[in-house]
This record gives structure tokens, sequence and C-alpha cells, in this order.
């Protein structure tokens, strides 16, 4: 029996639609050497109670977190765009003055004693992970960003950055973002919006996805290519 040309067209159409709808997979962007946990860090292991989605808010402090709430969120993705659950996003980045949570930032005098510097959030059943936190201050030598890994167990299958679309005019100056480009590069970047959190104080909203392969082997790639 014969198929109708008209069904091998629409059968055709429909299979390039879904491969048009497949998601843009996050690039990897160098971790940097601020990671709070890596083996060059000698100030204080951040301890468990510190390493919640809520950046604002740190375990004992008196005063509050320098800087305007900002919501980050969004959905965890596998290659296909179904969303992924169990994966635990890590999010670490500079306080209001720019400065990170490590012994190797020689700006330690001006570091935010109030704020958290790195948070957890792990995916449930609908991939979405969030973060509570703050704008990250500007440093000499780098546009403004957010570091994150994306972990399944205890293999980091992603390492990326959050750039910011309004300071698009500084990203050919910078040294990480400028090796990105098309959809590779809009995958790192976030447009955050003026609005107000649950309470209704003022704060930056951003939502982005992050598109992963669950399998994926950072590591070990960059070990071949040496």
């Amino acid at each position: 029996m014969k198929t109708h040309p008209a069904r091998l067209l629409i059968a055709a159409l429909a299979f390039a639609s879904t491969l048009s709808a497949a998601p843009v997979r996050t690039p990897e962007v160098t971790e940097g050497p601020f990671y709070p946990f890596n083996s060059n860090n000698t100030l204080p292991t951040i301890p468990p109670a510190n390493r919640d989605n809520d950046l604002t808010r740190l375990a004992g402090a008196k005063e509050a977190t320098q800087g305007m709430p900002f919501l980050l969120s969004g959905v965890v993705r596998d290659l296909t765009g179904a969303p992924l659950a169990g994966a635990k996003v890590e999010l670490w980045h500079t306080d209001a003055a720019g400065v990170y949570y490590h012994s190797g930032d020689r700006n330690a005098a001006k570091r935010d004693p109030n704020f958290q510097f790195y948070g957890e959030s792990v995916t449930g059943a609908d991939g979405r992970y969030s973060f509570r936190t703050i704008k990250p201050g500007l440093y000499t030598g780098r546009i403004r960003h957010f570091h994150f890994h994306v972990k399944m167990g205890d293999a980091t299958v992603l390492t990326s950055q959050f750039t910011f679309d309004d300071e698009r005019a500084t990203f050919a100056s910078d040294g990480v973002q400028r090796s990105l480009s098309g959809a590779a590069l809009e995958a790192t970047v976030i447009a955050p919006q003026r609005g107000t959190d649950s309470s209704g104080a003022a704060a930056w909203i951003a939502t982005k996805d992050i598109v992963v392969d669950p399998k994926a082997n950072p590591a070990a790639a960059r070990k071949k290519k040496k």
C-alpha cells in the first residue's frame, strides 16, 4: 500500500518541527578561580546551614545583606527539553562590592559578612530551580556574572555562567563571554526586570532554563583534549 505524498510531507514537516524545537544546550564556561570549594580556598568551609537557595539570609548574621534582592529561577532540562528531576544547581558569585568568598580574592576587607556567597537548589519533578540572592557586584577584569554548576549525584554535568542582557556592549571586551556566539551565547544571557518579591519588596527578577546532558562528563572530555 502506497503512502500518499501529502502524508509524507506532513510527517516530514512534523519531524522538522521536532528538531527545531529541541532546546539549545547551555554551553560549558570556565569555573573561574573562586569556586568556594576548590582546593585553593583557605577560608573556613561554608557550613551546610549556609548552602540553601537564599543567599540573602546568612545564619547568625545580625544585619541584612547589602543589595536589592534578585530572584533567579528556571527549569533544568535534558537535551530533549524534558524537565530534569534531582539536579542540584550550585550558584556562587560576588557580593555587592564585587568580592568573592575565597582566600584568593585580595579585597577581603570589603567582603560583606552578611552575604552567603553560595547556594544550592535541587530540582523536583518539574525540573525547577530557584534562588534568592543579589545582583553580583563588579570587579576589575570581568563583566557582571553568576557562576553555576549542575550536578547529577556527585557528577558535575555542567559548569557555566549567566551574564546580563543590559551589558551586551561589554561582551566583546570580556575574555570569557567573547568566546561565545549565536545560540550558545544567548543560552547564557539573562534579562532581569524590576518587580517585587512575595512580600511586596522591590526585587530584580530573571528566569532562565538550563539545558544539560545528564550523562555528560565534561571533566573527562577536558582531559582528552590535553
